[in-house]
C-alpha cells in the first residue's frame, strides 16, 4: 500500500513538474466537472418539490417553478462550457507531459556512461522508455484525472446523501471502495507483467522491424528468411499473453 502511495505521489510530481498553471487549472475544471451535474440533480429535486406543492394550491405561484428552471438551464450551460475548456486544457497539458518526458529522455541518454549501453537490463529499460514514453506519461494523466474526479464526485455524492440520511452516505462510501482499491490491484499487476515480458517484447519488437524496415528488406529478400522471422515473431508474442 505505501508503494501504491510513493507511485501516486511520483505521478503527481512528474505532472507537476510537466507543467504547474495548467495543472492547477486542471484541478479546478475537475472541481466544477464534479459538482455542477450533483447541483444540477438538487435543483431537480427542488423543482419536482416545487412543483407537487404547487399542485395543491388552489392558485398555484409558478415564478419559484421560472426561477429553479432558470437556474437549471444556466448550470447546464455552465458544465457544457467547463467541459469545453477542460477538453482544451486536457490536450495542452497531454502534449506538455509527452514533451517534459521527451526531454528527460533524452537528457538522460547523454548523461550515462557508455558501458550502459552494453547491459541488457539497460536496454530492457531503454525500451521501455522509448516505447512507452510518448503516451505512458498521457495514460497516467488520463488515469490521475478519472481518479481525481471520480473522488470529487464520490465526496459530492456522499455529502448529498448526508443530506438525506448518514446511513445511505456510509453505504454509498463502502460500496465505492472496493472498486477502486481492484483497479489499483490490477494497475499494479499489468506494470509487473509489462517489467517481466520486456525482454521478449525487446526481441519481438526487433523481429517486426527486420521484416518491415527498408533498412533489412533487401537483404531478407535475397535470402529468403522472412519466413522465420515472421514465424519467431508469432512464437514470442504468442508467449507474451500466456506469460
Amino acid at each position: 500500500m505505501r508503494e501504491d502511495i510513493k507511485y501516486i505521489q511520483q505521478a503527481l510530481q512528474f505532472v507537476w513538474n510537466s507543467s504547474s498553471r495548467l495543472t492547477i487549472l486542471r484541478l479546478v475544471l475537475l472541481f466544477f466537472q464534479a459538482f455542477l451535474p450533483l447541483i444540477n440533480i438538487y435543483l431537480i429535486k427542488l423543482l419536482v418539490d416545487e412543483i407537487e406543492y404547487q399542485t395543491k394550491l388552489t392558485e398555484g405561484n409558478y415564478q419559484y417553478i421560472i426561477y429553479f428552471l432558470t437556474l437549471m438551464g444556466s448550470v447546464l450551460l455552465l458544465t457544457n462550457i467547463v467541459n469545453i475548456i477542460a477538453q482544451y486544457v486536457t490536450t495542452a497539458q497531454s502534449q506538455r507531459v509527452t514533451d517534459y518526458m521527451s526531454s528527460l529522455l533524452q537528457a538522460k541518454s547523454i548523461e550515462i556512461d557508455l558501458h550502459y549501453y552494453e547491459d541488457p537490463k539497460y536496454h530492457d529499460t531503454l525500451h521501455r522508455a522509448q516505447t512507452q514514453g510518448l503516451f505512458r506519461p498521457v495514460r497516467v494523466l488520463e488515469s490521475l484525472t478519472s481518479t481525481l474526479q471520480s473522488g470529487f464526485s464520490l465526496t459530492a455524492i456522499a455529502a448529498l446523501f448526508l443530506l438525506l440520511h448518514w446511513g445511505i452516505a456510509i453505504v454509498f462510501i463502502l460500496t465505492a471502495l472496493p472498486a477502486f482499491f481492484i483497479k489499483i490491484y490490477f494497475s499494479k499487476v499489468l506494470y509487473n507483467w509489462q517489467r517481466e515480458t520486456t525482454q521478449m517484447e525487446r526481441e519481438s519488437y526487433y523481429l517486426n522491424t527486420l521484416v518491415t524496415s527498408e533498412t533489412y528488406v533487401k537483404e531478407i529478400r535475397v535470402f529468403d528468411v522472412a519466413h522465420i522471422f515472421m514465424q519467431k515473431f508469432k512464437e514470442l508474442r504468442a508467449r507474451l499473453y500466456i506469460q
